[in-house]
């Protein structure tokens, strides 16, 4: 994995980030925790998330839960990252109003 220095904090990511903005419809909340290993296993420290990502919505997909059934994408990834979050560089918005 290649990575950058986040300005002049000296915080070093990875130039791939992991995207959760569909965590809960695809990949399932169940699929996240392997999703997540399989990103760390290849060295990805850089993930994006919010509380909106995932159960909006214009997430619905034909198969998976409404979106009121559903957990927010921080919800699901700090499931997934439980005793794994040391030297992760976590970026994440709230965008409700």
């Amino acid at each position: 994995m290649k990575y950058s220095l986040l300005g002049q904090t000296g915080v070093r990511v990875s130039k791939i980030a992991l995207g959760t903005a569909t965590f809960g419809v695809a990949p399932s909340a169940e699929d996240a925790d392997r999703v997540v290993g399989t990103a760390l296993d290849l060295g990805i420290n850089f993930v994006d998330t919010a509380d909106v990502y995932g159960n909006l919505p214009v997430f619905d997909r034909h198969g998976a839960k409404p979106a009121a059934e559903r957990e927010p994408a921080e919800q699901i990834l700090g499931r997934a990252l439980r005793g794994r979050r040391d030297g992760m560089v976590i970026a994440s918005n709230s965008l409700r109003d």
